[in-house]
């Protein structure tokens, strides 16, 4: 899969968790499509590819964004994580480690709200652009919870 420039799996019903380093050594991967599938768990890493530009992963069942899972992904225009939900079909929880996105571009379109709830551990670097205000916001941990 080295060659690999662009990936569509959306609309499959796939499920189960990914291996976390399933792209590790795409490094020509330009655009990944996983959306509306039933992949759960932790988000694969897709840090320093430096071509991928695109990567649609909203509709799904992901709980957690590790530490490092897009850093120095230096071509990120847009990443979609919305509207995760639980296996039981209600809203989900999606938990963002810190450092999750680290150095990808500051132009970088972030969607992480929809039917879900976002938990944000964010360095004063990292800078979030959503539509929606933060409902409570807990200043001894950065952590914001966001819900639609």
């Amino acid at each position: 899969m080295k060659n690999l420039r662009e990936l569509y799996l959306s609309d499959n019903l796939f499920e189960g968790a990914l291996d976390p380093f399933t792209f590790a050594e795409c490094n020509e991967l330009r655009v990944v499509h996983l959306e509306r599938n039933y992949f759960e768990a932790d988000v694969p890493f897709f840090r320093d590819m430096h071509k991928l530009e695109f990567a649609f992963l909203h509709q799904n069942r992901f709980s957690m964004i590790q530490s490092n899972t897009f850093s120095n992904s230096t071509s990120l225009q847009i990443v979609n994580l919305a509207n995760q939900e639980r296996p039981d079909g209600q809203n989900g929880k999606l938990n963002l480690k810190e450092r999750a996105f680290a150095d990808i571009p500051i132009s970088t379109s972030l969607i992480l709200l929809g039917y879900v709830a976002l938990y944000l551990q964010c360095e004063p670097s990292l800078y979030v652009h959503t539509l929606l205000e933060p409902q409570e916001l807990h200043p001894q941990d950065s952590r914001i919870l966001l819900r639609k």
